[in-house]
């Protein structure tokens, strides 16, 4: 919106911008939905101060100027910015009267309340909010999962740090901690790849350790402290610019609301499987699907794979059940798409890989294998957890992209069934 953080405005600019009056300390809008903070300096006349505090966070007293503050009108938008949906945004006066400098965007973390003096000096209950930065798209915090952790070890410490209560005494590096820790788990959860769109991450970190993607909290800090795992989502850039910056992002951070939901609630009561699936291509730009054989999904066409195994990466995975499912070996993988499916008694999170493939496919565990070309996927029986593949696969071919996968002979493969 024009600002950046430390540019100087005066009130006027900053409502010809944004609308809102030009005076009083806390401003709503109808224009945009933002609320704006103003901190002058004329409170110390009457022995308190807006500012930055020892524990980190921005202490800001909140609006009446006579009898005891109540939490109504700004005091209460300020309190209710998330649910409202709205932003805080602070302007602190400078040196130079009238002139405000943008401190940057704020989120509500809790308040307190304090004696403090009236604007007729006599001592009256006021209200105190403190208020953190918001690290959006551009000021996120590296946050990464440490090797030596296991996915499991990461989980526990993320839901155990999101059940503490807020202590008003508590310091932001130790907030902020915690936060880091419930984002440690949501991007370890995202195996790589995007929870929003489903794409891999588009490139990897700086120092080679993890592919980049960055975390937003869905409700965003409040109250009830840093948000749960199941209220953070893992996106990669161009998703989580579309929910803050891109037309409609409201309704598409109501999709991505129910994703981290459901597959915490997978986690917690032991339904949530890991599974890989390998897109196999030919010359030919078929793909390569096989018909299960038994189980409840007997019948159903799907991609080959399997579940991963503890302690295994997904990449190895999918190599290892080609490799015992077909008798073939894949190479060169890199991801593809994930997608989630619910089936009821198990709840599946499917990361789906290309990779090139050499040999010709054994079946040990199938009923059949064929190619297909992209276009008639629609037409086969696939399992509910490929179909998203199945889509994916149909609309990226669409566009001619070029196949990943080495030259082989196309047949049907019930022949080499072993």
């Amino acid at each position: 919106m024009d600002f950046q953080r430390g540019s100087r405005h005066t009130r006027q600019q900053v409502s010809d911008i944004l609308g809102g009056s030009i005076q009083g300390g806390i401003i709503t809008t109808r224009k945009t939905p933002v609320v704006i903070l103003y901190s002058d300096s004329h409170g110390g006349q009457f022995g308190y101060r807006d500012e930055w505090k020892d524990d980190g966070f921005f202490h800001y007293t909140g609006a009446g100027q006579t009898g005891p503050m109540r939490m109504w009108k700004g005091n209460k938008a300020v309190r209710n910015h998330v649910k409202d949906r709205k932003s805080l945004m602070l302007f602190i006066e400078t040196e130079e009267k009238r002139v405000y400098r943008f401190e940057g965007s704020m989120q509500y973390v809790d308040h307190y309340e304090k004696e403090i003096p009236d604007s007729n000096g006599q001592l009256r209950n006021g209200i105190i909010f403190r208020l953190l930065p918001v690290l959006g798209p551009d000021g996120e915090e590296p946050v990464e999962q440490s090797p030596e952790q296991s996915p499991e070890a990461l989980r526990k410490k993320a839901i155990e740090a999101s059940t503490q209560a807020v202590d008003k005494a508590m310091r932001s590096v130790t907030y902020r901690e915690r936060s880091r820790t419930v984002k440690a788990w949501v991007l370890a959860r995202s195996q790589g790849f995007c929870e929003g769109c489903g794409e891999p991450a588009p490139f990897v970190r700086k120092n080679g350790s993890t592919p980049y993607l960055e975390t937003h909290h869905i409700h965003c800090v409040s109250d009830d402290g840093p948000d749960a795992p199941s209220a953070v989502i893992a996106l990669c850039p161009t998703c989580h610019r579309r929910v803050h910056y891109g037309e409609g992002g409201m309704e598409y951070n109501e999709e991505l609301r129910q994703i981290p939901r459901k597959a915490e609630e997978a986690y917690a009561s032991n339904r949530l499987m890991v599974v890989t699936a390998a897109v196999i291509s030919d010359a030919s730009r078929q793909v390569l699907v096989c018909q299960r054989s038994q189980g409840s999904l007997s019948g159903y066409w799907e991609f080959p794979g399997g579940k991963v195994q503890e302690g295994e990466k997904p990449e190895d995975c999918v190599k290892r059940e080609v490799r015992e499912e077909l008798r073939i070996t894949l190479d060169d993988v890199v991801p593809f798409m994930m997608t989630d499916y619910d089936y009821g008694d198990s709840y599946i999170r499917l990361l789906c890989y290309e990779g090139t493939a050499t040999g010709a496919p054994v079946l040990t565990e199938h009923s059949a294998a064929r190619w297909v070309q992209p276009g008639g996927l629609g037409r086969v029986s696939l399992a509910p957890a490929d179909m998203a593949v199945g889509k994916r696969l149909t609309s990226r071919r669409a566009v001619s992209d070029p196949p990943l996968t080495a030259d082989r002979d196309r047949m049907d493969y019930r022949a080499h069934r072993r």
